[in-house]
C-alpha cells in the first residue's frame, strides 16, 4: 500500500509539473499576442500620424496656392491700372496737340486778319494822299 502511495504522489508532481507548464505555455502566448496586438497598434499610430502630416503638407500647398491665386490677382489689378493711366495720358496727350494746333490757327487768322487790317489802312492812306495831291494840283 505504501508503494501505491508513492505512486499516486508521483502521478501528482507529473501533472502539477504539466499543469505548470502549461500555464506558462499560455501565458507566454498571451504575452505574443499582447506584443504583437501592441506593435499593430503602434504601427496603426505611424500610419495615422503620417496620414496627418500628408494631410497638413495639402493643407500648405493649397494656402501656397492661394497665396499666388492673390498674388496674380493684383498683379492684373495692377496692370489694369497701368493700362488706365497710359490711357488718360494719352488722352491727356491728345488734348494737348489739338489745343496747340487750334492756337496755330488761331494765330495764323489772326495775323492774316492783322495784315489784310494794315494793308487797307495802307491803301486808304495812299488813296487819300493821291487825292489830295490831285486836288492841289
Amino acid at each position: 500500500m505504501k508503494m501505491k502511495r508513492k505512486r499516486h504522489r508521483g502521478q501528482r508532481r507529473r501533472q502539477r509539473l504539466r499543469r505548470r507548464r502549461q500555464q506558462q505555455e499560455e501565458q507566454q502566448e498571451q504575452q505574443q499576442q499582447q506584443q504583437q496586438q501592441q506593435q499593430q497598434q503602434q504601427q496603426q499610430q505611424q500610419q495615422q500620424q503620417q496620414q496627418q502630416q500628408q494631410q497638413q503638407q495639402q493643407q500648405q500647398q493649397q494656402q501656397q496656392q492661394q497665396q499666388q491665386q492673390q498674388c496674380q490677382q493684383c498683379q492684373q489689378c495692377q496692370q489694369l491700372q497701368q493700362q488706365e493711366q497710359q490711357q488718360q495720358q494719352q488722352q491727356q496727350q491728345q488734348q494737348q496737340q489739338q489745343q496747340q494746333q487750334r492756337r496755330r490757327r488761331n494765330n495764323r487768322r489772326s495775323r492774316r486778319s492783322r495784315k489784310s487790317k494794315k494793308s487797307r489802312r495802307n491803301r486808304r492812306t495812299r488813296n487819300t494822299r493821291r487825292r489830295r495831291r490831285r486836288n492841289n494840283e
